[in-house]
């Protein structure tokens, strides 16, 4: 977010927006064409600014740029919604292991998960135990969980909350007999 900085030449759309917030939240409604805004006062009206454009730099040496008192300028961030860790994995080389946030069902909350990047090629993903109080748990699962060749379990002891994990793989005699899953949960 810049002060008195407004980004020429890639507005989408005007709107009206009571405060910053709202032209931002306007913003991520239309995504990913909207990547930035411009909020600001405009004839004595507020006015945002929906722009298709967002730049590296805001710099005022910047020719995308100009000076406009009482204008900020304000850029999403990485907005992409990944649907699993594999996504993830696959999008980005880099990633490591830790917690993300992924979106595995269409026009539903996302869902805070464990991703394992680091064993076996990575791209796992750990739900959370909460999950199976979800109304859609099933539907997430299915979403989720399609390669049953490939499945890292993380067992954890009752005892001393030691972990460890197992990846489980079919043997090459019983390639026909798939793996099964359940979300219900217990002890």
């Amino acid at each position: 977010t810049v002060k008195d900085r407004y980004l020429v030449g890639h507005v989408t759309d005007r709107l009206k927006a009571s405060s910053i917030l709202s032209c931002a939240q306007h913003c991520l409604k239309r995504r990913p064409r909207c990547r930035s805004i411009n909020y600001g006062e405009a004839d004595g009206k507020k006015s945002c600014e929906l722009n298709d454009k967002g730049s590296e730099s805001t710099d005022a040496e910047s020719s995308s740029f100009v000076s406009l008192p009482g204008f900020i300028f304000a850029q999403l961030l990485n907005l992409e919604q990944h649907k699993s860790c594999k996504e993830i994995q696959q999008k980005d080389s880099g990633a490591t292991s830790g917690m993300y946030e992924i979106y595995p069902l269409t026009n539903a909350d996302p869902l805070q998960v464990y991703c394992e990047q680091d064993i076996a090629r990575g791209g796992f993903t750990f739900l959370p135990h909460s999950l199976t109080l979800k109304s859609n748990a099933q539907q997430i699962v299915d979403s989720l969980f399609k390669d049953k060749n490939n499945v890292l379990l993380k067992l954890k002891k009752k005892v001393d909350g030691s972990e460890w994990y197992t990846l489980i793989q079919p043997h090459p005699d019983y390639t026909n007999f798939p793996v099964g899953r359940s979300t219900k949960g217990g002890e």
